[in-house]
């Protein structure tokens, strides 16, 4: 029993490495064309992209089943909010840290974005849609990319910072 959970912390640890790992690439391929260059993605940027961009959506899946669990919001949270406006008594109970609430909101964020990032990509791959609906695809992927990478740029941080502060 023991083995079988440190394996799959193991298995959670490296899934989330390779997302990561994906998140850096698609986002210097992603971006850096337009950045550097002031071009569309085009060429080895583009096939850079598209190898990584499967493995990048299959651990997304991954980590939202492997995750949820520990990101689901509970009265901690509630309490936390209800002090922030005011609105709590004296005696609520246990209040969670302002940090793990942003990390929960981010990590629901990450989970809610990456399903108009993939599916904007890959329903523009089959000709269901006109040009202004492949337009529209191509922006709504663009846009919820931008999204995306500043809630992941976000968790990331905080997840750092906590295992930071859980060390010393």
């Amino acid at each position: 029993m023991l083995r079988s959970i440190w394996t799959l912390g193991f298995l959670k640890k490296l899934v989330y490495l390779l997302a990561v790992l994906c998140f850096v690439v698609l986002s210097i391929t992603g971006f850096g064309p337009w950045l550097v260059f002031q071009k569309r993605l085009a060429g080895y940027w583009a096939m850079a992209h598209v190898t990584f961009a499967p493995v990048f959506a299959l651990c997304m899946a991954a980590l939202a089943v492997m995750c949820a669990d520990n990101h689901r919001f509970d009265k901690s949270d509630w309490n936390f909010l209800s002090r922030i406006f005011r609105r709590s008594t004296l005696d609520e109970g246990p209040v969670s840290n302002g940090s793990v609430l942003v990390m929960k909101v981010c990590f629901w964020l990450i989970c809610g974005l990456a399903i108009p990032l993939i599916l904007s990509i890959a329903l523009s791959m089959f000709p269901l849609f006109g040009t202004a609906g492949q337009k529209f695809l191509f922006q709504l992927h663009r846009y919820s990319t931008l999204l995306f990478a500043l809630a992941a740029i976000v968790y990331v941080y905080l997840v750092a910072i906590t295992q930071v502060k859980k060390h010393n």
